[in-house]
């Protein structure tokens, strides 16, 4: 609320007031146009910030849109390969069968039961190199589809451990093949050797040729897109993959600092700033100078405090934002965002987000205090004044702040600021004189004992 100050006996008055309280004299032309000025700004400022918001909440709209469609696309994604999966276990299965029954043949083949296995052998390995082929199709298939598509590598390296699995127990089936039928001369045998051979040299090389021909689309899409580059080498080499993965989830980690966030965040966020803006503000703060930018509206935004954790920054002469990265558990954060406005009297908006900026619910990390928090306990009964005062402060604000360097976030009842100066002394008597504080525990906020 404004105030002004009393030619005659230099009393502060609210400006809802054209005569001085105490003396009763009324205010001068100055005042009362420098009072008209400052709410002309200020509804100005308000009618801007309501488009704003409008703006906001339709992007906001569109984003949810985005998103839905982005989980569906997700889930998809998730049972394509899930079948993809299973079928290639089942190919694996099969497999794993027909080795044991050729490794069944070959142990019961020395006392005589069977001298001529050439079909039962035959039959065998035709069904586990058609298998293995198809396991091998699908898998390129998907690490295609992987590379252009950034997906994640984790169900396709299970599928190749599945693929590799089917193409050991196919040379296992080899081997129990030439043991068994080994020095016998029948005519089906040597050309059971002979399709043996020719077999496994093109499914080797067919194996070969789809590593390769991986290999080169992967290095092409890497290139291209500069970003999000995955190695594959042929398949069946896991291990450099998961070294790479590994270094890019702790890469991730280290990156998930304040001042990281706020350039990365979206403008839907903080639309008085673009991107721009934000890495102007940063690096003007890094050189100790003061981070000062003109905003979209074409006034002053200052970033006053960035640490590894917590942001404060001045969007306008009446509003704010604060931003507190909080852990949820050992390799998880979150982000508190409060984004406060004081028209004159000061609000906040709480909000959370992923590291990813993706709005989280903001039930699942605080419960906001009552407004009976901030009052003393009266009984309601007999103090009549309690209550009379109580029915003017028809109107709920509440000023919240993060700590700098504490986990914890405090409220201050706001209301009484909007009232008349009597109405507000009479009133503060009931009033708590400390804020309520909240401390982040165990992944949310809870009030402080």
């Amino acid at each position: 609320m404004w105030y002004w100050t009393c030619d005659e006996c230099n009393n502060e008055n609210p400006c809802i007031n054209d005569t001085c309280e105490l003396c009763g004299k009324k205010w001068s032309a100055s005042t009362a146009a420098e009072i008209q000025k400052k709410k002309k700004e200020h509804e100005a400022d308000i009618a801007q910030l309501k488009k704003q918001i409008a703006i906001d909440k339709a992007n906001e709209g569109r984003e949810e849109q985005k998103r839905v469609a982005l989980e569906k696309n997700r889930l998809h994604s998730a049972i394509f390969y899930s079948q993809m999966t299973d079928f290639i276990k089942k190919a694996f299965v099969i497999v794993v069968i027909a080795v044991m029954l050729g490794i069944l043949c070959m142990c019961l083949n020395p006392f005589g039961v069977k001298k001529n296995l050439y079909f039962v052998f035959e039959g065998l390995f035709i069904i586990t190199n058609v298998v293995s082929f198809v396991a091998i199709v699908i898998l390129f298939c998907c690490s295609i589809v992987n590379n252009f598509t950034n997906k994640p590598m984790v169900m396709t390296t299970r599928m190749n451990g599945y693929l590799v699995g089917c193409r050991i127990m196919s040379v296992v089936m080899a081997f129990a093949a030439y043991s068994c039928l080994s020095g016998k001369e029948e005519p089906q045998n040597a050309l059971f050797y002979k399709i043996l051979s020719a077999s496994s040299m093109g499914v080797g090389a067919i194996w070969i040729i789809l590593g390769v021909v991986n290999l080169f689309i992967t290095a092409v899409v890497s290139i291209s897109k500069k970003k999000n580059a995955r190695i594959e080498l042929l398949d069946g080499t896991r291990i450099p993959a998961f070294i790479i993965g590994m270094l890019l989830c702790v890469f991730s980690l280290h990156a998930q600092d304040m001042k990281t966030l706020f350039i990365a965040m979206p403008d839907s966020i903080a639309p008085l700033l673009t991107k721009v803006n934000r890495e102007d503000c940063v690096d003007f703060l890094a050189s100790n100078m003061k981070a000062e930018v003109k905003n979209r509206f074409g006034k002053v935004s200052e970033l006053k405090k960035l640490t590894d954790d917590y942001l404060f920054l001045q969007t306008t002469g009446s509003s704010s934002m604060e931003m507190k990265l909080l852990p949820l558990n050992d390799s998880v954060k979150v982000i508190c965002v409060i984004n406060t406005v004081c028209g004159p009297v000061c609000d906040s908006e709480i909000r959370f987000y992923s590291t990813r900026w993706e709005q989280l619910a903001k039930s699942d990390f605080i419960r906001l205090p009552s407004v009976e928090a901030f009052y003393l306990p009266v009984d309601t009964l007999t103090d009549e004044a309690y209550v009379a005062i109580r029915e003017k402060a028809d109107m709920e604000l509440v000023k919240a702040t993060l700590s700098e360097d504490k986990s914890i976030i405090s409220f201050t009842y706001t209301t009484p600021e909007y009232l008349a100066k009597t109405e507000r002394e009479k009133l503060a008597v009931y009033i708590k004189k400390e804020p309520v504080i909240y401390e982040w525990k165990e992944g949310k906020f809870s009030a402080f004992p």
